[in-house]
C-alpha cells in the first residue's frame, strides 16, 4: 500500500517523461538489436555483451518468441517496431 495518493495525471506524466528519456538514451545498435532478437534471429554483435545469449532469462524470451504463432509474433514485432521509431 502507497503512503501517499499522487494523481493519476502525474503518474501518467511520469511515465511519459521515462518513454521520452528510453527513447532517447538507446542507440541505433540497441535498436537494431532489439529487432533482431524480436525477429528470433538475434545479432548478439550488436549488444557487444559477451555470453549473454547464454543467461536463462534472454533464452527463456527467446524460446518464448518461437512459440508464438506466426500471426502473434508478426503483429509484436510490428509493434515493437513502431515504438522504436516513435
Amino acid at each position: 500500500m502507497a503512503d501517499n495518493d499522487i494523481p493519476l495525471a502525474e503518474l501518467v506524466a511520469a511515465r511519459e517523461e521515462i518513454v521520452e528519456r528510453m527513447h532517447a538514451a538507446f542507440t541505433d545498435e540497441e535498436r537494431s538489436f532489439l529487432l533482431t532478437f524480436k525477429s528470433r534471429k538475434p545479432d548478439w554483435s550488436l549488444l557487444g555483451l559477451a555470453n549473454v545469449q547464454q543467461l536463462p532469462a534472454v533464452r527463456w524470451k527467446l524460446n518464448n518468441l518461437e512459440k508464438m504463432s506466426e500471426e502473434r509474433h508478426r503483429l509484436a514485432y510490428n509493434k515493437l517496431k513502431e515504438a522504436l521509431s516513435s
